[in-house]
């Protein structure tokens, strides 16, 4: 299957860098088909498969913007000591049931508290999920990788 990309959306697409051009497109056609199923009655099966497309766009978005913003914070605003302890996290071999933003925030020595934490969003009052945490986590331990060895 070949898709059409207009030339100012593949230049946008470039200068995004590495994201899963293949995954996003697979969870659009999924949402898109999902919800042309649903211009009959729905059964059970259309909702799951709604359901199931509508959480891979989410896991998508957050690993996309969780991998942003952690390599913003890495190039921009983190100290040397949070960095380092960043890059030393091994969020893969956690199985707790603590959300993973209480892991990284204790990880990093901050009490607790919401404010403090790089995971809270001010404007929706929430606290990010574990997907974002795990690919900003990652997209620090990355800048890490790329400057320890420099310092």
């Amino acid at each position: 299957m070949s898709i059409y990309v207009p030339d100012d959306m593949k230049e946008r697409m470039d200068q995004a860098g590495e994201l899963n051009w293949s995954g996003i497109a697979q969870a659009a056609f999924a949402s898109a088909m999902v919800t042309n199923s649903f211009q009959k009655e729905p059964v059970m099966e259309d909702v799951i498969e709604r359901l199931r497309a509508s959480k891979a766009e989410y896991e998508q978005f957050e690993t996309t913007e969780g991998s942003r913003a952690g390599r913003e914070w890495a190039m921009k605003f983190a100290a040397y000591p949070d960095l380092k302890a960043m890059g030393e996290m091994d969020l893969d071999s956690y199985y707790g049931d603590e959300p993973l933003h209480h892991v990284v925030d204790r990880h990093l020595g901050h009490d607790g508290d919401r404010d403090e934490s790089l995971f809270f969003d001010h404007d929706t009052r929430k606290m990010a999920g574990d997907e974002y945490v795990k690919a900003f986590v990652a997209a620090a331990a990355e800048v890490w990788q790329e400057v320890s060895e420099k310092l």
